[in-house]
């Protein structure tokens, strides 16, 4: 059961495109930890791409870890709602909207966590609530 989405910081972090030794240990600790209750987004998926490019990953290099990424992992698209939904949480919530696009793809998906380094951690936006895992170690299951 997916209980969680995880965000695009802890993929750059696991994947070695950030520096930082002790998040990069643990977001791999995330990863393995909730390779069964956790799911991306296309966005997030979307959002790493560029991250690696950026940093002048090669693509062959970055369609292998999408590729892995992609069998390994649930990925949950947005509807035509999500739109709507986000711009909702734009203006009431004060999101950033690519936050707010993946709050509310969780929120279509009725899932209760966003494992993130963004956002506002420990706070509970409609039911979703944001956990940075990267803190201590890893989030709860």
């Amino acid at each position: 059961m997916i209980r969680s989405l995880i965000d695009t910081n802890v993929l750059v972090y696991a994947f070695g495109l950030d520096t930082h030794a002790a998040k990069k240990a643990a977001a791999v600790a995330v990863l393995a930890e909730h390779h069964e209750t956790a799911a991306l987004t296309s966005q997030v998926l979307h959002e790493f791409m560029s991250v690696a490019v950026r940093r002048q990953q090669p693509i062959a290099w970055v369609a292998d870890q999408v590729r892995s990424l992609t069998r390994f992992w649930t990925v949950l698209t947005p509807t035509v709602r999500t739109p709507e939904l986000a711009l909702d949480a734009v203006a009431i919530h004060q999101l950033t909207l690519w936050d707010a696009l993946i709050w509310a793809v969780a929120r279509e998906h009725n899932i209760s966590i966003i494992l993130s380094e963004d956002g506002p951690t420990g706070a509970t936006i409609g039911g979703i609530t944001y956990i940075n895992p990267l803190v201590n170690g890893t989030a709860p299951a």
